[in-house]
């Protein structure tokens, strides 16, 4: 009869036995027996054990005078009222239980048979499995946004809008530490004066005492958000901020914030604590990414753009220059005498002067040109939205620093390097990438001609000359 009743098979036959008092105890699980009155007829020793109470005491009583079970009052007398069985969770304690109530008649009198069945166990397995699938989604989610995109922007934006649908804040931003100090990467959901702000560097000490800080997340709630004016003026009720660390790196700073109350809990704290692990993993896979990247693009010896950046980078100038009808220019410069260098001070003393005169070319040239290594002792420089005559300035003030400078000093030589260069623009020469190159070869060409040490601009007769010679 127990183990029909611990498995919820409670025939009518069953509670008519365990009626009389020996019988109760035979069930381990802890029971008690309602009549219809609602007064408790009797309970066994596990109910009894269960609340601390002895059976002389609970027998008689209101079912609705312990507290334990009122929670469920209104199954209790459902159940008395309908004939029909039902099943309802309780909790007593820090326990849980499932209860199940078998309606029964005898001697034309109505009684109800509470089954507590624990399940404590089982509500912290389902628990667990519910976390590791919260888990394995966060996972998955933040992780696709790296595999979907090749580009860091994007992939920054889809993490936020991932981050912020999986922990319901509203509104979020990244900021990312460099050897400038952090930097606004993206946002969502913020006014444009805090972007503003932010972009500033108005809440630079915010974040530095955050990186002086060894914490794995900071909650900031409306009374601490007042002490911070450029965040308060913003309205947000709640602020998280949740750092991203390599090791005692510091890499960057998720914050995400809601201008609604919210309550922090455990369960939150565990999901930013496994955001934040995994946008440390995210952050390190794009620095990697896009130092391979980097390398591709770059001439391990001077650390310039290869020609293969080049050439991309002259067609994407080109295609932009042809939709807003814009000029840009493109010059060619090459080392004068650079054989004789490598003949008089060796190749290794060739390779310092490549790397000293590239160190120049990107000191002097302007923030939006691209320099490149072209190939040999050959540079190449894009001058974006840059007619001939400002391009050719840039080029004289280059070449002047480069005469300016003394190499191989820390060799104990004095050497002096000149260089030659050319320039062809775009429309003017020229709307075809090969042709500005050509062109502004044969003006690198015309000003070795011509002397060396000089920057010549393409004009068409050179060509003439230059057959001619």
């Amino acid at each position: 009869y127990g183990q029909n009743l611990i498995k919820g098979r409670a025939p009518v036959a069953i509670f008519r036995i365990i009626m009389k008092d020996p019988f109760l105890d035979i069930v381990k699980i802890p029971l008690v027996l309602i009549g219809e009155t609602g007064l408790i007829q009797d309970a066994n020793k596990a109910f009894c054990d269960l609340l601390f109470i002895a059976r002389d005491a609970i027998s008689g009583r209101s079912f609705n005078k312990i507290d334990c079970l009122k929670p469920i009052e209104k199954s209790i007398n459902s159940a008395i009222m309908s004939g029909k069985p039902a099943v309802q969770r309780l909790g007593i304690d820090e326990r849980s239980f499932e209860v199940s109530m078998f309606p029964f008649r005898k001697d034309d009198k109505y009684f109800i048979t509470l089954c507590l069945y624990e399940i404590t166990p089982f509500l912290e397995i389902e628990e667990q499995l519910r976390r590791r699938n919260r888990e394995l989604m966060i996972i998955n989610t933040l992780s696709g946004a790296f595999i979907s995109s090749e580009n860091t922007d994007e992939i920054f934006n889809e993490l936020l809008e991932k981050v912020l649908l999986i922990t319901d804040f509203t509104t979020g931003w990244i900021m990312l530490n460099g050897d400038k100090g952090f930097k606004l990467i993206n946002h969502q959901g913020m006014s444009k004066l805090l972007i503003k702000e932010i972009s500033e560097g108005k809440i630079s000490e915010f974040c530095n005492n955050i990186a002086a800080s060894n914490d794995p997340l900071y909650i900031f709630e409306e009374d601490e958000l007042r002490k911070l004016p450029v965040i308060n003026k913003e309205g947000l009720a709640i602020l998280a901020a949740v750092p991203v660390k390599t090791g005692n790196k510091l890499k960057g700073i998720v914050f995400l914030a809601s201008r609604g109350h919210r309550t922090f809990d455990f369960n939150l704290a565990s999901i930013l604590s496994l955001i934040s692990g995994q946008l440390t993993l995210i952050v390190d896979k794009v620095e990697l990414f896009e130092e391979a990247r980097r390398l591709a693009i770059t001439d391990s010896l001077t650390e310039l753009f290869n020609s293969r950046y080049f050439y991309e980078a002259l067609d994407k100038e080109i295609a932009r220059a042809q939709r807003y009808n814009l000029v840009f220019s493109l010059a060619i410069l090459d080392i004068d005498d650079f054989k004789t260098l490598n003949d008089t001070y060796g190749h290794q003393a060739g390779d310092e002067i490549l790397r000293a005169l590239a160190r120049i070319l990107k000191r002097e040239s302007r923030e939006p040109d691209i320099v490149a290594r072209y190939g040999g002792e050959e540079f190449v420089i894009i001058f974006p939205n840059t007619p001939k005559e400002d391009a050719l300035a840039v080029a004289k003030r280059i070449l002047n620093g480069i005469e300016r400078h003394t190499f191989l000093e820390d060799q104990g030589l004095n050497v002096r390097v000149t260089i030659s260069a050319g320039i062809a623009s775009y429309p003017g020469d020229s709307t075809i990438g090969k042709d500005l190159l050509y062109y502004s070869d044969m003006a690198m060409y015309m000003a070795k001609h011509s002397g060396k040490n000089q920057v010549v601009c393409y004009n068409k007769s050179y060509e003439k000359n230059i057959q001619e010679t």
